[in-house]
């Protein structure tokens, strides 16, 4: 980056602020709702029989789990990434000292 040291610390601190912000807020208030919607849609177009609803609802849960694992690693990584550079910003102030 071009910038000073304390705008680029400031921009690794907002988009740290923000994916933590994503992932307590914005997301469980979107997935649960789409999921319900999706699974209902589903099922009422393809007109699957009540004897493989079950099935359908583990297959749909199941799946949904392996992309919340996904995108919960997805998050780790960048939030390691932005505590990374943010230690390398601070630590040159620590030698000035």
């Amino acid at each position: 980056m071009g910038k000073d040291v304390y705008t680029v610390a400031k921009a690794f601190s907002r988009v740290r602020h923000l994916y933590k912000t994503w992932l307590y807020y914005v997301t469980p208030s979107m997935l649960i709702p789409w999921l319900t919607w999706f699974t209902y849609e589903y099922t009422k177009v393809n007109d699957i029989p009540q004897s493989f609803l079950i099935y359908i609802y583990i297959l749909i849960i199941t799946s949904a789990g392996i992309g919340i694992f996904i995108g919960y690693t997805w998050h780790c990584k960048v939030i390691d990434a932005c505590d990374d550079a943010l230690r390398q910003l601070r630590e040159p102030e620590e030698y000035c000292k």
